[in-house]
């Protein structure tokens, strides 16, 4: 039979079609290896040990963004609230004391130990706080503390503040299922905000203890003996009254400042992460560029000031 016979030239063109064929395909043994993501760390569980039905809060590193699951023992617990450096869950029936784990795409945690307790003190499921408001303020103020199963009324619960000798219990000034209102104690130092049923405490909510109650007219608005806040960083000198101040904004009294002027309100009573007139001062606002115009800075002190002010509650004092 005839025979045809591959020239070099032809050789070379298949092997160059071989090599083009197989690196299309990829080669596993030089692809480089996906990212890889820490395993979760726990830091800490607060309380370390609480009731079925508690819900208790797990502090640590790398729980990534998608919530993953937390086991007691071999139980799983019930998620409240999942981020990457905080998870809330509940404690679930039938749980008993054992090795708490979170569990996320990139692994298992370490593990740390939980107490189960029966029901103390008033005997049911503590509360669930979401929020508190102000986060900041003075002794003798109001403090609005949020969540869910608190009941129509205090029962065997009391809110607790931290002092500077243990704990210190606060006045309660309202309570309902969803909202408690109470007063910020005298006694109160810088630490958490628990409600306790004097056996078990909620995961508690950080506060601080402002130095003083901020006065409108004599550290904001007073221009006569030693200027205010709002005079000696001439803010006052643009926006003075509401007719011709810059953008229909005015600061000569409190209700000008919560009205605002033509891109809106600028204050946010109890919040000053919510209110313009801050975000200003520090130039992080995304539409009003940094004011006083000029350059200048107004010192951190000076806006500390304010923000206690607005936590507050924005007084006409």
């Amino acid at each position: 039979m005839w025979k045809r016979s591959i020239g070099p030239h032809a050789l070379a063109v298949v092997a160059a079609a071989a090599l083009w064929a197989c690196s299309d395909m990829g080669d596993p043994l030089t692809d480089p290896e996906p990212e890889k993501q820490d395993t979760p760390l726990i830091l800490a569980v607060v309380p370390d040990s609480g009731a079925i039905g508690d819900t208790i809060r797990v502090e640590g590193e790398n729980f990534g963004d998608e919530a993953g699951t937390v086991t007691l023992g071999s139980q799983p617990m019930e998620i409240a609230f999942w981020s990457d450096a905080r998870v809330r869950a509940v404690v679930p029936d039938g749980a008993s004391t054992g090795p708490l784990r979170v569990q996320s795409v990139a692994g298992a945690s370490n593990a740390v130990s939980f107490r189960v307790r029966s029901p103390g003190g008033g005997g049911g499921h503590l509360p669930v706080i979401e929020a508190i408001v102000p986060r900041r303020t003075v002794a003798g103020d109001t403090l609005w503390i949020s969540g869910s199963g608190f009941g129509s009324d205090p029962g065997g619960l009391r809110v607790e503040f931290a002092a500077s000798s243990g704990r210190v219990e606060a006045a309660v000034l309202d309570w309902s299922d969803a909202q408690v209102m109470v007063e910020v104690p005298q006694d109160a130092a810088t630490g958490e905000v628990t409600v306790t049923d004097g056996a078990r405490s909620t995961p508690g909510i950080e506060f601080e203890v402002a130095p003083r109650l901020i006065s409108f007219r004599a550290d904001l608005r007073n221009d006569t003996a030693t200027a205010g806040v709002l005079v000696r960083n001439a803010c006052a000198s643009c926006h003075f009254d509401r007719p011709t101040g810059i953008s229909g904004f005015s600061v000569q009294t409190p209700a000008d400042i919560r009205l605002g002027g033509s891109r809106g309100p600028v204050g946010v009573p109890r919040h000053p992460e919510e209110s313009r007139l801050i975000r200003v001062m520090r130039g992080t606002d995304p539409v009003v560029p940094r004011m006083p115009d000029g350059g200048f800075q107004v010192p951190d002190a000076d806006i500390r000031i304010v923000e206690d002010w607005i936590y507050q509650g924005m007084r006409d004092n």
